[in-house]
Parts: C-alpha cells; structure tokens; sequence
C-alpha cells in the first residue's frame, strides 16, 4: 500500500486527504447509478481501516463512530463497535 512508503506521521495526516477523494469517487458512481465497489477492494478499505483504527487508538470514539456511519460500509463497523462510548 502506498500509505506504507511513507514515515507514520506523513501517512497519518494524509488519510483525510485521501479519504475525501474516495468519498467524491463514491459518490460519483452513486451519482451515476452505478454500484459503489469501492469499499470492496482492499487497498481501498484499508484507507478506511486504518482512519477508524487512528481515531479510536486516539481515543476519539465518537469521531471513529461517525466516520463509520458516514462510510456506510458494514465490514468497517466492527473496528469501532468494542470501542467504549465517550461520556
């Protein structure tokens, strides 16, 4: 994956970046009515993985559990379901 070329810090501060291009790409095939396959490619989903992983290892449960709900992609849930709700 490309995200393993680069320091942890440099990759970390571009999933935003990156996932936001994959939202645009989703929502394009949405927009088309086409299957959104995305999702379903791993090198895609472990984008998507390690962005809720970093946010519920940061302890921001909530945000991880939003992004979840925003990527609507039920593989993904599992990461953040063990994950304590914050007060």
């Amino acid at each position: 994956m490309l995200f393993s070329l680069l320091e942890p810090s440099q990759a970390e501060n571009l999933l935003p970046a990156a996932i936001a291009l994959l939202e645009r790409l989703r929502q394009g095939l949405q927009g088309a009515g086409l299957s959104d396959t995305l999702m379903e490619q791993s090198e895609i989903f472990a984008v998507y993985r390690r962005r809720a992983q970093n946010l519920v290892q940061s302890g921001r449960n909530a945000d991880a559990r939003a992004f979840v709900e925003q990527a609507n992609w039920l593989p993904l849930e599992t990461l953040v379901e063990a994950a304590p709700a914050e007060p």
